[in-house]
C-alpha cells in the first residue's frame, strides 16, 4: 500500500503526464466545435435566435436568472452569431494549441449557453466534451514551461486523471447496462446495429442475417420472422 501511494504521488508531482494524448484530445474537440459551427451555423436563427425554435419553451423549465441570461445572450441575432463566432475561435485555438486553457474555459461557457437554449440538440457525447473541456482548464497549454513538482504540474496531472476517470466511468457503465439487457445477451442487438449504415459494413450485413449466429431461440425467431417480435 505504501508503494502504491508513493507511485501515485510520483505520477502527480514529477512531470506533466500524457501531454501527447491530451494534445490529440484538444485537437479532436476543437475540430468538433468547428464542425458544429460550420454545419449548424446556417440554421442559427431557427435553432437559437430570438424568434427561433425555442420561443418560450424554456419559460417553465429554468429559474429566472437562467432565463435572463439566455435572453441577454440570444436576444438578438448579432449576439447569437457572436457566440457561434466565439465558439469557432476557441475551436481554432484548441486545434492550433494556442492558449488552450483559456479556450477550453470559454468553450465550456458557450456550449453551456447553447445547450440551455436548445437542450434537445445535444447528446451524451456533448456532455462528455463539456466535462473534458472543464478538466482541460487545469492542464498546461502546449509550449507552457512549468517547474517540476510545482502546483501547475499537480493541477495538470489531476486534470488528466479526471479526464481518464470520466471516460472509464462512461464506458464501464455503458458496458454494464448493455450486459444486463436481454437484447445484448441474446445477440439481437448485434444484428440491429449491424444494419445501421453509420455503424456497419455492407459486406457484413448479410452475414448477420444468419440465424445460426444467435444462440438464443428468441433471437433466431426474431431473424426468421422478418424481424418482428412474436
Amino acid at each position: 500500500m505504501r508503494k502504491l501511494i508513493d507511485d501515485g504521488l510520483q505520477f502527480l508531482s514529477a512531470a506533466p503526464r500524457h501531454t501527447r494524448g491530451l494534445r490529440a484530445l484538444q485537437i479532436a474537440i476543437g475540430a468538433m466545435l468547428l464542425y458544429r459551427v460550420v454545419t449548424e451555423g446556417r440554421f442559427a436563427a431557427y435553432l437559437w435566435g430570438p424568434r427561433g425554435l425555442v420561443g418560450g419553451a424554456n419559460a417553465f423549465r429554468y429559474p429566472g436568472w437562467a432565463l435572463t441570461l439566455l435572453h441577454e445572450s440570444f436576444g438578438t441575432m448579432t449576439r447569437t452569431y457572436g457566440l457561434l463566432m466565439l465558439l469557432a475561435i476557441v475551436g481554432f485555438c484548441l486545434v492550433l494549441g494556442f492558449h488552450t486553457r483559456v479556450a477550453a474555459g470559454v468553450a465550456v461557457v458557450v456550449l453551456w449557453l447553447i445547450m440551455l437554449r436548445l437542450p434537445g440538440l445535444f447528446d451524451g457525447g456533448d456532455n462528455i466534451a463539456i466535462l473534458a473541456l472543464t478538466y482541460m482548464v487545469a492542464c498546461i497549454s502546449p509550449g507552457e514551461r512549468v517547474q517540476e513538482r510545482s502546483l501547475r504540474v499537480w493541477m495538470h496531472n489531476i486534470g488528466v486523471l479526471f479526464i481518464m476517470t470520466q471516460l472509464m466511468i462512461v464506458y464501464f457503465t455503458s458496458g454494464m447496462y448493455k450486459a444486463a439487457g436481454d437484447l445484448w445477451q441474446n445477440g439481437t442487438a448485434l444484428y440491429v446495429i449491424g444494419q445501421v449504415d453509420v455503424f456497419s459494413l455492407p459486406s457484413l450485413r448479410a452475414l448477420l442475417l444468419n440465424p445460426s449466429l444467435y444462440w438464443r431461440p428468441t433471437a433466431r425467431s426474431f431473424i426468421r420472422s422478418g424481424f418482428q417480435w412474436q
